[in-house]
């Protein structure tokens, strides 16, 4: 054995990510034996079979099985000892060994001897071996064929001598320690169980024997098997044997079935998943004994089942187990009771969409599919959601209902219960935020945010359900504002429905007049900023040019009115002055989110305003002449709605523009004082408008406009500021300390991160500073994870070799920060938690590189590049100098190996060597082992490559990879 294979063992081995069920997994073959000629030739979907052996011929579709049988019982006719090899070749090579059983292998065959033989023939054992298997056609190709093999030799006799030899042999395969082995024998020897079933053949004496024994010595014991693949395959087989060939199988089979239900509380997701599955399609034949026992097995195992359904980690597997329930439920209504019942159906507020919607089918089948009318169909959701007072989940349960029952979309008797009975506030309010969701998501068709979904794709909204929302809800929207007025969260739910409404529909027109009255009527003595923010956002809806003159009265009265109570405010100062002032603020400052108010001209006066407010360094209450703290918000809100509708403004003169860019100025430099001398009750929405700001006046949009007025360049300072009050706020307490039942807080976190991701994303900001972020992207994955990772996906887009760069340094940040509490002692620094936490922060990281390998390829390599260099520092070429400490950084290079392509790896090595040559550990190891193991990471990933034949192609020349050097800023 050479030393070259002597080091891959070693990495192996000691690989410290490496399980005893990975290092199961890993083929590689040595000495490969040399094969005819046959490049190219694959079956239809690619997998490469080798050689021309009766599994090549199986896989081919162009081939027929029960011609392929055909063939083969000729040869056994001819020579059954070659006949037999050729079948026992089969299951080798299904197993992804490449040994060659010799042709001249006479019977009585020594199957361990075989065995032993063909485990020369592999090193390891891989992942890819099962590849074969992995999709449905091929494994029903395999299955086919041994079905028609079984039949006919059944028909000439022949069954019981082959299929005792052939079992025999599958059956020591079954039992090897080699998992593709196994594997291979598992799956064969149960397709040979079933195509007996499916032959009618287990009814002779000597084949019951036969069956008998496979399932013994073979089903029994691989059910309980180590490996989650071969536990799949043994809970689908018997699914299958009790489903497909009852008659058989109920003799035989059915008093195991508890077998399957056994494995609802196996640990792998994939088993409990082929289980579910599994006793779906048992409980779905038509045979009636078949159902009848798997109905006394559930009743049985209910609370496992129920288990899967309502906590299982895997959505999937829970929504598997929904839709069992629903058929059980229906034969068998008192199978769980009414606590268990309400378990179930409240998963429909689960986070995932397809989990809801399973258990609202449940809910329907119980709840909404009696002969009632729709005003008691309601009641019954009405009360369903009353059960649950503590969450906002109307949102969630109509997601969950609108596809599985149309209650919540009987808007009429919605409006009629709302009009015709006594206000009950309780009741009401469910109603009003049932049919204010509904028809949101009927006629936009966005679901709710948090709610996850299998994709992206946006819903398509409901036919007709606009016209129809019109036509129900116009004509009563002044008696339900009346009557509702009081209610400030029916009240803001009843604003919003006028958004969704046909503007150019009768029914709505010849209503709009009274509409706005309605609107100005609530507006203007209101204190809640949810309902007047709503109110705004309507009045903006609903402005069509007829009732203009009347909007802009609004609008107008409203900034009067803002005048008015400032200049009060400056005359008492009292505190009813101060409240007066705040309600004007807060409608000015909604109204200007969405209508032109520059001719107003309030930009100037405003800005003044939030300046005079803010604090000083040296006191707080110093200025005689602030304003009340609470302004500070409303006004920096109005600043940055100012400065939009001026850079949305395409009249823009000189004058303008440098009107422009010293507001801007200004508003930047009020924001960051905020920061600085209130850093707390500024949090978040100062850190947000800085974003905003700078990805609005950013460098990016000199590159998408050239009538740009002005871009503003952030200075090194104003990031630090940005990034110190994101430390602070997100990353200075624990990850556990986020609890998630604080949600405004967590949410104001999240804002501000977004704010911060968004102008990575766009790059307002250099890449490199993301650095600072993403070393926290592992620790609070979990809170901020989708956030960080977003964003990572667009710089990665952008520019990958600077993307690339900055993952380096990220990991260069933290590897610093943890040589520093080891007080810089290599070993102390490899033993230290925190450097175990590195590594994993480092595979995390590298999960962003897998997406588009081609894309992020020349990241990749810079990574690579620069992170060598960065180990090499100050290393020297003398033989007998000892490594720095540096060199540790080679371990976190080593995560990143997996990464780069095929025709990168000898680039980065000749690069390794160029800079720390292999001599220079050749008289002494010690602490050369972070050298030793990227090397030999690098040479393995290298020499077992697929195209490890292509010459190696480099991206560029060396002298376009950019050196390490201290991150510019």
């Amino acid at each position: 054995m050479s030393a070259e294979d002597l080091d891959a063992i070693e990495y192996l081995e000691s690989n410290e990510d490496a399980t005893d069920a990975d290092l199961d997994d890993e083929i590689i073959f040595l000495d490969e034996p040399q094969e005819e000629d046959h490049e190219g030739e694959q079956d239809e979907e690619g997998a490469p079979w080798r050689g021309k052996g009766l599994l090549f011929r199986v896989m081919q579709k162009r081939n027929n099985q029960e011609a392929n049988a055909a063939e083969w019982l000729e040869l056994y006719d001819k020579c059954p000892s070659s006949a037999l090899v050729r079948l026992m070749q089969l299951v080798v090579d299904a197993s992804g060994n490449l040994y060659q059983i010799p042709p001249e292998t006479k019977a009585p065959f020594q199957y361990g001897d075989i065995l032993l033989t063909a485990r020369q023939g592999l090193r390891r054992t891989s992942r890819s071996y099962s590849l074969y298997w992995r999709n449905g056609s091929t494994t029903a190709r395999l299955s086919s064929f041994v079905r028609c093999l079984v039949k006919a030799l059944d028909a000439k006799g022949h069954a019981g001598n082959v299929l005792k030899e052939f079992s025999a042999f599958v059956l020591v395969l079954s039992e090897s320690e080699v998992r593709s082995f196994r594997y291979a024998g598992t799956l064969v020897g149960l397709k040979v169980m079933t195509g007996m079933l499916a032959a009618d053949a287990v009814r002779a004496t000597d084949l019951a024997t036969i069956w008998n024994e496979m399932l013994g010595q073979l089903f029994v014991v691989r059910r309980l098997d180590i490996a989650d693949s071969i536990r799949c395959l043994c809970c689908t087989e018997l699914a299958l044997w009790l489903a497909t060939y009852p008659a058989v199988a109920c003799q035989l089979a059915s008093p195991h079935m508890h077998w399957l239900f056994e494995a609802l509380a196996d640990t792998s997701s994939k088993v409990r998943e082929c289980c579910v599955l599994g006793i779906s399609r048992v409980y779905g034949t038509e045979d009636f004994r078949v159902r009848l026992s798997c109905l006394s097995l559930v009743a049985k195992y209910k609370q496992c089942l129920l288990l899967v359904a309502a906590a299982d980690k895997e959505w999937v597997v829970s929504e598997l187990a929904l839709r069992l329930l629903a058929p059980l439920l229906r034969d068998s209504p008192d199978l769980w009771s009414e606590e268990e019942m309400a378990t179930i159906e409240g998963l429909m507020l689960n986070q995932n969409r397809c989990v809801a919607q399973a258990a609202a089918a449940i809910f329907a089948q119980r709840h909404l599919s009696k002969e009632e009318d729709e005003i008691s169909r309601i009641r019954r959701v009405v009360a369903f959601a009353e059960r649950f007072p503590e969450y906002e989940h109307c949102a969630y349960l109509v997601d969950a209902l609108i596809e599985r029952s149309n209650v919540v979309l009987a808007w009429a008797p919605m409006a009629e219960m709302l009009l015709t009975g006594e206000e009950q506030q309780k009741e009401d309010g469910i109603i009003i935020d049932l049919l204010t969701r509904a028809v949101r998501q009927s006629i936009t068709g966005a679901i709710p945010p948090g709610r996850y979904t299998k994709d992206l794709v946006r819903q398509e909204p409901i036919a007709g359900a606009k016209q129809t929302a019109t036509q129900v809800l116009a004509p009563v929207m002044d008696r339900l504002l009346r009557k509702y007025e009081g209610n400030l969260a029916s009240l803001s739910n009843l604003l919003e429905l006028p958004q969704y409404f046909d503007h150019e529909a009768e029914q709505h027109t010849e209503h709009l007049p009274l509409l706005i009255t309605w609107l100005q009527r609530i507006l203007f003595p209101q204190q809640d900023v949810a309902v007047i923010r709503v109110a705004a956002e309507t009045l903006k809806k609903v402005c069509v040019p007829s009732n203009w003159p009347d909007i802009r009265a609004i609008l107008a009265t409203a900034v009067n009115n803002y005048q008015v109570e400032l200049s009060s405010w400056y005359a008492a100062g009292s505190d009813r002055a101060t409240s007066r002032l705040m309600e004007t603020l807060q409608l000015v400052a909604a109204f200007w989110r969405h209508f032109d108010l520059t001719k107003n001209e309030l930009l100037g006066p405003v800005l003044q305003n939030l300046e005079q407010s803010l604090p000083t360094a040296d006191n707080d209450n110093d200025n005689s002449n602030a304003l009340p703290r609470g302004t500070i918000p409303l006004y920096l809100e109005m600043c940055y709605y100012g400065l939009i509708w001026r850079l949305a403004d395409k009249q823009k003169d000189a004058a303008a523009n440098e009107d422009l860019k010293s507001s801007l100025t200004a508003v930047i430099r009020a924001a960051f004082k905020m920061i600085k001398l209130m850093p707390h009750s500024s949090f978040p929405y100062a850190l947000t408008t800085i974003c905003d700001l700078f990805l609005l006046f950013g460098r990016n949009q000199q590159q998408h406009s050239r009538d740009a007025p002005y871009v503003y360049v952030p200075t090194i300072r104003e990031f630090e500021l940005l990034e110190e009050h994101l430390m602070m706020h997100l990353f200075g307490a624990a990850p556990d300390q986020l609890h998630p039942e604080e949600v405004f807080e967590l949410q104001k976190k999240r804002q501000a991160l977004t704010g911060y991701c968004k102008i990575m994303s766009f790059n307002a900001v250099p890449i490199m500073r993301f650095r600072f972020i993403l070393q926290h992207y592992d620790k609070y994955f979990d809170a901020f994870g989708d956030l960080m990772h977003a964003a990572m996906e667009k710089c990665l887009n952008l520019n990958a070799t600077n993307y690339g760069m900055t993952l380096m340094h990220t990991s260069v940040l933290v590897f610093e920060r943890v040589l520093r509490a080891s007080g810089g002692s290599g070993v102390r620094a490899a033993r230290a938690p925190a450097f175990a936490d590195l590594l994993k922060l480092c595979k995390r990281l590298a999960k962003t590189l897998n997406t588009d390998r081609l894309r992020s390829r020349r990241g990749v390599v810079a990574l690579h590049r620069a992170g060598i260099l960065y180990a090499a520092q100050n290393m020297g070429h003398r033989l007998t100098r000892r490594p720095t400490v540096k060199l540790l950084f080679l371990r976190v290079l080593e995560v990143f190996v997996p990464q780069l392509l095929s025709q990168d790896k000898l680039a980065v090595l000749q690069h390794l060597e160029e800079n720390i040559p292999a001599e220079l550990s050749s008289t002494c190891r010690e602490g050369w082992g972070p050298l030793h193991r990227y090397r030999t990471a690098l040479q393995l990933r290298l020499k077992f490559s697929r195209r490890r034949e292509l010459p190696a192609l480099c991206l560029c020349n060396g002298s376009e990879y950019l050196p390490y050097v201290t991150p510019a800023e």
